[in-house]
């Protein structure tokens, strides 16, 4: 199944179809962060999106791939979100930004307005990418940086208890 390009990994299609991912608010997840940033909040809760079809555009009132794509091609957006089009860069984007054309949404934040997306970051790898999420700066809203919550898709589920590893 491929979405805005992107394929999405059987290990999280598979925990979508069984039924096995989180349903509701997961406290403390961005609090995980391996190298939190010092002044940055991470006591949002996060939810995520549960079904292969609420992956689709406009599928998930929790967080969607079109909209933060579209953030990526306004300039103030852009810089606020630190969100990119890698096709339009003379050089890779890197973290703390996004490549928003090597994203696919998974979740967000569990609280409406809170402006968090978590994404699996495909320029680690299409099989197993990592999983990012932005984190915002204590008192000062218009600051962001996109963050790796697990290393990989496979990590992250076992850091959710699902557990599942890829073959």
């Amino acid at each position: 199944m491929k979405i805005e390009g992107l394929e999405v990994p059987g290990l999280l299609l598979d925990a979508m179809r069984d039924g096995v991912l989180p349903s509701g608010r997961i406290r403390g997840a961005v609090q995980a962060l391996p190298q939190p940033s010092a002044g940055y909040f991470a006591e949002t809760d996060l939810e995520l999106i549960r079904t292969p079809d609420e992956l689709q555009p406009g599928g998930s009132p929790i967080a969607d791939t079109a909209s933060l794509r579209k953030m990526a091609d306004s300039t103030e957006l852009a810089e606020k979100y630190r969100v990119k089009r890698g096709s339009a860069e003379a050089r890779p984007v890197e973290l703390p930004w996004l490549d928003v054309e090597q994203a696919l949404v998974i979740g967000g934040g569990a609280d409406y307005g809170d402006d968090t997306w978590v994404v699996l970051d495909y320029r680690t790898g299409a099989n197993d990418p990592r999983v990012a999420v932005n984190v915002w700066k204590e008192g000062k809203p218009s600051e962001v940086e996109w963050r790796e919550l697990a290393p990989s898709m496979s990590e992250f589920l076992t850091m959710l208890g699902v557990g599942k590893q890829p073959v």
